[in-house]
């Protein structure tokens, strides 16, 4: 093997995995709300292979169903089926690459957050009653 390969996989060998498209959505009518019992799906791609073809993602701490529909991409999906505190979903995706280097996402890294509530959604207005 040439002496540069070598030092381009040591190079590449030590930095984390990253992401390049990272979104949370929910199979509610209102895309950015969701509220008990809506489907939460958290998507990434991710800049190459993972360890295990896997992620690890988690939202408001509870593990979530993950596929691997294509190549780098990866869902998780978590049906909301208990009762949770109104506001922006919390959720991480814990990624790791081959050569053990790993990093975590959080919902502060997407651009268009997910608010849960306990209350239907129509357009802008929130009722309490469901």
């Amino acid at each position: 093997m040439p002496a540069s390969r070598i030092v381009r996989c040591l190079l590449l060998c030590r930095l984390a995995p990253s992401q390049s498209a990272l979104t949370i959505t929910s199979n509610s009518s209102y895309p950015q709300h969701c509220k008990q019992n809506d489907e939460v799906t958290v998507s990434i791609t991710t800049s190459e292979p993972l360890l295990g073809n896997t992620a690890s993602i988690t939202v408001f701490g509870n593990a979530a169903t993950v596929t691997n529909p294509t190549g780098t991409t990866f869902e998780g999906k978590y049906t909301l089926s208990g009762s949770y505190t109104n506001g922006v979903v919390p959720f991480t995706v814990v990624i790791e690459d081959p050569a053990g280097n790993t990093a975590s996402f959080t919902e502060a890294a997407v651009t268009t957050q997910l608010n849960y509530g306990r209350c239907c959604f129509t357009g802008q207005r929130a009722y309490v009653s469901c």
